[in-house]
């Protein structure tokens, strides 16, 4: 269950701007973000979160503690298919009761998640982000601070936050466009923060006695220095934050996974050889704000993937090359 996979949600019109922007300085916008950064990594909190995309409406209660720099936390949806995540820093495990499956994931330091969306690094933000602090409300019982992240350019959404003015934790989230329109939304319904998290709340409900395994990323995933792959028109402000080398898990074949990240906004290119009887993955495809490019070259399967507009993953395609075609190993270990 992964709700930043996809968007598109109905435009608010003018509703979120009645909150009235104030003059506040460089260094009031920048307090605020880094207030937020560095919540999710340091709050105990319990709570229920809508997930809001096109026409759907997903409900969901979190659990989550922070010790020591270690983030644990479990996640069960609310509605539809019955879904449990349990997940840490490195590991992620999905529960899925109705078809009696465990897959488990690996993941990434790159990855951005409601409500720890501000993660990466945030040098040069200004530079292709207009930050702007709005009013003041309240979510979940709480007093909020309303800030506002425009895109100045066509390469990016921006967002509209909400941060806990006592903790700065996130409390609600959209994704918008250069118009202003929402693309998805996230906003606790109810939330307690600070509070003790014993073991006994973050354990899965589900059974593991005879269930089927599913292990995504199975083989190591190493960083790699010698990449032969990379982008020669980048769009503006981003630039490569990693380089992986990893298993296909459906082709057990070698993939190289390139990440490029403005500070907020992040695109991942996979490279893989192709190969007989394997769908091709041509052109944009979207689903909602997640935009995709694929293309052939040279033999590789290239694939662009990014919540990103649609113009910025088809820049990506179009400007990859390799400056030499080497042999990829054949696993990872």
């Amino acid at each position: 269950m992964k709700p930043v996979s996809v968007a598109q949600v109905v435009t608010f019109l003018t509703a979120v701007f009645f909150c009235v922007i104030v003059n506040a300085d460089t260094s009031a916008t920048q307090a605020w973000l880094m207030k937020m950064q560095s919540a999710n990594k340091q709050q105990n909190y319990i709570g229920t979160f809508i997930y809001r995309h096109g026409t759907h409406l997903e409900t969901m209660r979190i659990v989550h503690r922070a010790r020591s720099g270690r983030v644990l936390e479990r996640i069960v949806s609310l509605n539809g298919p019955a879904r449990e995540v349990v997940r840490d820093n490195r590991i992620e495990r999905i529960y899925l009761p109705d078809k009696n499956i465990i897959q488990i994931n690996s993941r990434t330091k790159n990855e951005n998640e409601f409500p720890a969306l501000l993660t990466r690094s945030m040098e040069n933000f200004q530079n292709h982000y207009h930050v702007m602090l709005g009013g003041e409300s309240r979510i979940a019982d709480r007093m909020v601070q309303m800030v506002i992240i425009k895109s100045r350019d066509e390469y990016r959404y921006g967002y509209r936050l909400w941060a806990d003015k006592k903790t700065g934790l996130l409390l609600k989230a959209d994704l918008v466009n250069m118009k202003g329109q929402s693309l998805e939304q996230y906003m606790f319904t109810n939330i307690r923060i600070g509070i003790a998290i014993p073991a006994t709340m973050l354990r899965p409900r589900m059974s593991t006695r005879g269930v089927k395994i599913k292990q995504q990323n199975a083989h190591k995933i190493a960083p790699v220095t010698d990449m032969i792959w990379s982008v020669r028109n980048l769009p503006k402000g981003f630039r490569l934050s990693a380089k992986m080398l990893g298993i296909c898990p459906a082709h057990k074949t070698p993939v190289h996974h390139l990440v490029y990240t403005d500070g907020l906004a992040a695109v991942s290119i996979f490279i893989e050889k192709a190969g007989k009887n394997r769908k091709v993955i041509k052109g944009l495809n979207q689903m909602g704000a997640i935009h995709a490019y694929g293309k052939m070259l040279n033999g590789y399967q290239i694939t662009v993937v990014g919540q990103v507009p649609a113009g910025t993953v088809r820049q990506f395609g179009k400007s990859i090359f390799s400056s030499q075609i080497a042999r990829l190993p054949v696993s990872v270990r």
